[in-house]
């Protein structure tokens, strides 16, 4: 339990920084953000800052924001210039604001919850009157709740028929667009075969399948039921004996976090290729809803952030609930 909470904690510390990150880009605060919800009190006086530039409709960028830090003395409490500079590389893309202000809150509710649910035995444990410690307790989860996160909702398809979108960006012509990319099928039909393609492909920016046309991009293969051996075996039996470019093989299952700094200090990476999605989740059952959602819901935000993320399926598509 205890490294579980070590996890979550460093987790909810990168949402965070992300966050911030995409805040002094110039995205939106969206409601029910505010200094209490962040977990360190770096985060809590950054954020404040922000809020007050913003409010203020004041320009923000890195050096406005060290400059406002260093006036009100708050600087070196926060890290310094470097830290707060930090924040923008994990702000590549503003388009996962609303997730990383989900999980923030989140965070921020459990924290509560539990700080709630330790007051409230120590409160049973003395002599405290009951009504006034149910009705304080409450009034606490009252407030809670009461910190929500609300957007604008929709969009009309008279505004949607207007809109002027960039043509479609490909991996893989007509096949793998940026984003996640669930590969699932049979057992045994050749998927590890597919991905090890795939990596080919991309890697050297020829062909996948022999006609589907690869963008050619540095990326990671997180190959978890091969070694170095077999996948080296499986490229020369391919007939693939040609120089690599800069793309990488990792045989270990990696965290999201770890994912997620691995991607930050490589940049030139561009595409995962994950190869099976379930051992990297950890879990034993893809079937296991709420589970599964909530764990490629964190990869989504990576590939998105990434602008690519492909795994596939070990064995078979879900089943249909």
């Amino acid at each position: 339990m205890e490294n579980n909470s070590i996890i979550y904690n460093q987790n909810t510390v990168e949402y965070e920084r992300s966050l911030l990150g995409n805040y002094i880009l110039g995205a939106p605060i969206g409601e029910g953000i505010s200094a209490p919800v962040f977990m360190t009190t770096a985060h809590k006086i950054i954020f404040s800052i922000i809020r007050e530039l913003k409010t203020n409709g004041l320009d923000l960028d890195i050096m406005i924001l060290n400059a406002e830090l260093e006036k009100k003395g708050k600087l070196d409490e926060v890290g310094g210039a470097d830290y707060v500079a930090q924040l923008t590389s994990g702000a590549v893309s503003s388009a996962n604001v609303t997730f990383y202000e989900e999980e923030v809150l989140t965070a921020h509710r459990k924290r509560y919850l539990w700080k709630t649910a330790v007051e409230l035995q120590d409160a049973l444990k003395s002599n405290h009157v009951l009504d006034q410690v149910i009705e304080d307790t409450v009034k606490r989860l009252n407030d809670i709740t009461a910190v929500s996160y609300h957007k604008h909702i929709g969009i009309s398809f008279r505004e949607l028929l207007k809109e002027q979108f960039p043509p479609d960006k490909w991996f893989i012509e007509n096949l793998i667009s940026p984003g996640l990319t669930v590969l699932t099928g049979a057992s045994k039909i050749g998927k590890s075969w597919a991905a090890l393609s795939l990596v080919t492909a991309l890697d050297q920016g020829g062909h996948f399948m022999g006609t589907l046309k690869a963008s050619k991009c540095d990326m990671l293969y997180v190959a978890l039921e091969d070694t170095p051996k077999r996948i080296q075996r499986r490229l020369l039996k391919q007939g693939n004996n040609a120089t690599f470019n800069g793309s990488r093989l990792e045989t270990t299952r990696l965290t999201h976090l770890e994912l997620r700094s691995f991607l930050k200090a490589h940049p030139q990476i561009r595409v995962v290729v994950i190869d099976t999605l379930q051992k990297m989740l950890g879990m034993s059952d893809l079937n296991n809803y709420g589970e599964t959602v909530d764990s490629l819901s964190k990869l989504k935000a990576i590939a998105d952030d990434l602008e690519g993320c492909y795994c596939r399926d070990p064995s078979h598509p879900q089943r249909q609930q």
